[in-house]
Protein backbone atom coordinates (compact mmCIF):
# COMPACT_ATOMS: atom_id res chain seq x y z
CA UNK A 1 0.00 0.00 0.00
CA UNK A 2 2.39 2.94 -1.26
CA UNK A 3 0.66 5.79 -0.38
CA UNK A 4 2.45 9.24 0.14
CA UNK A 5 0.54 11.09 2.27
CA UNK A 6 0.82 15.38 2.36
CA UNK A 7 0.92 16.75 5.92
CA UNK A 8 -2.64 18.28 5.29
CA UNK A 9 -4.04 14.70 4.46
CA UNK A 10 -2.20 13.11 7.51
CA UNK A 11 -3.32 16.11 9.57
CA UNK A 12 -6.91 15.50 8.56
CA UNK A 13 -6.71 11.91 9.14
CA UNK A 14 -5.75 12.01 12.49
CA UNK A 15 -8.52 14.47 13.01
CA UNK A 16 -10.73 12.00 12.46
CA UNK A 17 -9.56 9.33 15.14
CA UNK A 18 -10.53 10.19 18.96
CA UNK A 19 -7.89 9.97 21.22
CA UNK A 20 -9.02 11.48 23.92
CA UNK A 21 -8.58 8.19 25.53
CA UNK A 22 -5.33 7.94 25.86
CA UNK A 23 -2.07 6.04 24.59
CA UNK A 24 -3.67 2.49 25.88
CA UNK A 25 -7.27 2.92 24.81
CA UNK A 26 -8.62 1.93 21.54
CA UNK A 27 -8.78 5.28 19.19
CA UNK A 28 -11.86 4.74 17.11
CA UNK A 29 -12.40 6.49 13.50
CA UNK A 30 -15.42 8.69 14.14
CA UNK A 31 -17.92 8.89 10.79
CA UNK A 32 -19.86 6.61 9.11
CA UNK A 33 -18.94 2.62 8.94
CA UNK A 34 -19.68 -0.22 6.59
CA UNK A 35 -21.55 -2.66 7.69
CA UNK A 36 -19.03 -4.96 8.54
CA UNK A 37 -18.13 -1.91 11.41
CA UNK A 38 -15.01 -0.95 9.43
CA UNK A 39 -14.39 2.97 8.53
CA UNK A 40 -13.38 3.71 4.83
CA UNK A 41 -11.68 7.33 3.66
CA UNK A 42 -11.59 7.10 0.09
CA UNK A 43 -10.82 3.51 -1.04
CA UNK A 44 -8.75 2.43 2.18
CA UNK A 45 -9.50 1.40 5.76
CA UNK A 46 -8.85 3.62 8.09
CA UNK A 47 -7.07 1.12 10.46
CA UNK A 48 -4.55 0.74 7.28
CA UNK A 49 -4.06 4.42 6.95
CA UNK A 50 -2.85 4.45 10.65
CA UNK A 51 -0.72 1.86 10.24
CA UNK A 52 1.32 2.89 7.38
CA UNK A 53 1.38 6.64 8.85
CA UNK A 54 3.05 5.03 11.85
CA UNK A 55 4.94 1.76 10.49
CA UNK A 56 5.48 2.81 6.91
CA UNK A 57 4.73 0.61 4.34
CA UNK A 58 3.58 -3.58 5.43
CA UNK A 59 5.97 -6.16 4.80
CA UNK A 60 5.44 -8.13 1.44
CA UNK A 61 4.00 -11.39 3.00
CA UNK A 62 2.50 -9.17 5.35
CA UNK A 63 -0.14 -7.39 3.70
CA UNK A 64 -2.85 -6.70 6.19
CA UNK A 65 -3.60 -4.54 9.24
CA UNK A 66 -4.71 -6.60 12.13
CA UNK A 67 -6.61 -5.44 15.23
CA UNK A 68 -5.18 -6.83 18.94
CA UNK A 69 -8.27 -5.02 20.36
CA UNK A 70 -10.38 -6.59 18.12
CA UNK A 71 -12.14 -3.72 17.54
CA UNK A 72 -12.84 -2.50 13.94
CA UNK A 73 -12.79 0.93 13.95
CA UNK A 74 -9.80 1.16 16.40
CA UNK A 75 -6.65 3.27 14.65
CA UNK A 76 -4.67 3.12 17.50
CA UNK A 77 -1.38 1.94 15.97
CA UNK A 78 -0.49 0.43 19.66
CA UNK A 79 -3.48 -1.97 18.53
CA UNK A 80 -2.50 -2.67 15.39
CA UNK A 81 0.15 -5.25 13.79
CA UNK A 82 0.68 -6.81 10.18
CA UNK A 83 -0.23 -10.18 9.04
CA UNK A 84 -1.14 -12.48 6.44
CA UNK A 85 -4.39 -13.59 5.47
CA UNK A 86 -3.68 -16.55 6.77
CA UNK A 87 -2.57 -15.25 10.27
CA UNK A 88 -6.03 -13.22 9.86
CA UNK A 89 -7.96 -15.74 9.59
CA UNK A 90 -5.50 -17.84 12.65
CA UNK A 91 -6.39 -14.97 14.74
CA UNK A 92 -9.79 -14.73 14.10
CA UNK A 93 -10.56 -18.30 14.99
CA UNK A 94 -8.11 -17.98 18.48
CA UNK A 95 -10.46 -15.27 19.51
CA UNK A 96 -13.90 -16.55 18.40
CA UNK A 97 -14.76 -14.10 16.11
CA UNK A 98 -15.43 -17.11 13.19
CA UNK A 99 -17.46 -15.33 10.59
CA UNK A 100 -19.63 -17.98 10.29
CA UNK A 101 -22.72 -18.55 12.47
CA UNK A 102 -25.25 -20.65 12.52
CA UNK A 103 -28.94 -21.86 14.17
CA UNK A 104 -30.72 -19.19 15.71
CA UNK A 105 -27.48 -16.82 15.74
CA UNK A 106 -28.29 -15.90 12.29
CA UNK A 107 -30.44 -13.03 12.04
CA UNK A 108 -32.74 -13.91 9.86
CA UNK A 109 -33.19 -17.40 11.57
CA UNK A 110 -36.99 -17.98 12.28
CA UNK A 111 -36.28 -21.28 14.27
CA UNK A 112 -34.27 -22.08 17.47
CA UNK A 113 -32.38 -24.93 18.72
CA UNK A 114 -35.12 -26.39 20.78
CA UNK A 115 -38.00 -26.24 18.00
CA UNK A 116 -36.05 -27.95 15.60
CA UNK A 117 -35.02 -30.76 18.17
CA UNK A 118 -38.91 -31.11 19.16
CA UNK A 119 -40.21 -30.92 15.09
CA UNK A 120 -37.73 -33.71 14.86
CA UNK A 121 -38.98 -35.72 17.70
CA UNK A 122 -42.76 -35.25 16.77
CA UNK A 123 -41.46 -35.97 13.44
CA UNK A 124 -39.84 -39.25 14.37
CA UNK A 125 -42.88 -40.35 16.71
CA UNK A 126 -44.62 -40.37 13.23
CA UNK A 127 -48.37 -40.66 14.92
CA UNK A 128 -51.07 -39.48 12.65
CA UNK A 129 -51.10 -35.98 11.80
CA UNK A 130 -47.27 -35.63 12.52
CA UNK A 131 -46.39 -34.87 9.11
CA UNK A 132 -44.00 -32.11 8.29
CA UNK A 133 -47.36 -29.78 7.48
CA UNK A 134 -49.34 -30.07 10.43
CA UNK A 135 -46.12 -29.55 12.17
CA UNK A 136 -45.23 -26.82 10.74
CA UNK A 137 -48.77 -25.42 10.97
CA UNK A 138 -48.74 -25.76 14.42
CA UNK A 139 -45.50 -23.97 14.78
CA UNK A 140 -46.18 -21.29 12.89
CA UNK A 141 -43.38 -21.79 10.04
CA UNK A 142 -43.50 -22.34 6.53
CA UNK A 143 -43.20 -26.17 5.23
CA UNK A 144 -40.16 -25.32 3.48
CA UNK A 145 -38.72 -24.18 6.56
CA UNK A 146 -39.42 -27.02 8.52
CA UNK A 147 -38.66 -29.73 6.25
CA UNK A 148 -35.16 -28.65 5.81
CA UNK A 149 -34.40 -28.58 9.23
CA UNK A 150 -36.23 -32.08 9.75
CA UNK A 151 -34.34 -33.97 7.35
CA UNK A 152 -31.29 -31.29 8.25
CA UNK A 153 -30.90 -29.03 4.73
CA UNK A 154 -30.45 -26.91 7.34
CA UNK A 155 -29.59 -26.91 11.48
CA UNK A 156 -27.57 -29.88 10.76
CA UNK A 157 -25.36 -29.33 13.99
CA UNK A 158 -28.50 -29.92 15.95
CA UNK A 159 -28.67 -33.25 17.69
Amino acid sequence: MRVDYTPEQIDSFWSTVDRSGGPDACWPCTGGHNVAGYRRIGVEYAHRIAYVLTYGDFPNDKPNALHKCDTRPCCNPAHLFAGSHADNVQDRIAKGRSVYVRGDKVGCAVLTEEVVREARRMYRRGKRGCGVPSIAKALGVKRRTLYAAIFRESWQHVD
